[in-house]
């Protein structure tokens, strides 16, 4: 082997033994080199937004609310309307069957007010009457619509309007005496109050009137009689000279 080989083959083992941490740092060199740079937007975007922008989605923002805003009104009041229309058809439905029924009851108001010229006549009326009332009466009662008691009852300001206070012996004080106009209520609602006249209670004793005389008025030195004159009332001038007179003629 020449010497030209020798050292060629020296190089070579050189080379071969390079150091590993040599080769890894050669290694991430290229690497460290080839990582790009983030764009220009990306760093954009991390950004805080502009007042522009901020502006702009706030008013995006309001119209949305907006028009939430109007469809909610424009639904509450379509409930609205449609709430009134509903009361209304059940207080006409209501109003309808209640005519219904009167109707039967003017029927027989109307049968019985027929015929009336003879005596006959007369008498059917007034039967007649008398099954109408005892018609309404029950129609009312299926409405639950009653009368109120109030002759005899105590006095309830809450059931009964007072019109007229009076003595009484047969009822007691703050009691009903009189009843003047009866009163119906609908299940726990009044429709109207009974008018009634309260009794006070028994009327106090009277007091009896003071007797008084009118006393003797003595006589002067003269033997003329003092008269006294009635309270507001002069004595009368033509009775003084008559009592002068008779008075001289016995001197």
């Amino acid at each position: 082997m020449t010497s030209e080989d020798t050292t060629n083959s020296g190089a070579n083992g050189a080379a071969e033994m390079t150091d590993p941490a040599t080769e890894a740092t050669a290694e991430q060199a290229p690497a460290a080199e080839a990582t790009p740079e983030p764009p220009a937007e990306e760093a954009d975007a991390d950004a805080e937004p502009s007042l522009e922008d901020k502006l702009e989605a706030a008013t995006a923002k309001a119209e949305a609310n907006r028009n939430k805003m109007l469809r909610v009104a424009a639904d509450f009041e379509n409930f609205r309307k449609r709430s009134l229309r509903e009361v209304s058809d059940a207080r006409k439905r209501g109003m309808q069957e209640m005519v219904k029924d009167l109707l039967a009851v003017f029927d027989n108001l109307e049968r019985a007010t027929t015929n009336v010229d003879s005596e006959t006549g007369v008498e059917s009326m007034a039967e007649g009457l008398r099954m109408v009332h005892r018609q309404f009466v029950d129609l009312i009662g299926k409405r639950g619509i009653e009368r109120i008691e109030a002759l005899g009852q105590a006095f309830d300001p809450m059931l009964h309007e007072a019109i007229q206070y009076d003595y009484s012996d047969e009822y007691d004080a703050g009691t009903v005496m009189v009843e003047l106009q009866q009163g119906y209520k609908m299940d726990a609602h009044l429709l109207r109050p009974s008018m009634v006249m309260v009794s006070r209670g028994a009327a106090p004793a009277a007091v009896p009137a003071e007797t008084t005389g009118d006393a003797e008025q003595p006589t002067d030195d003269g033997g003329e009689q003092a008269s006294e004159a009635a309270p507001g009332k002069a004595a009368d001038p033509a009775e003084v000279a008559e009592g002068q007179e008779s008075n001289g003629d016995s001197g």
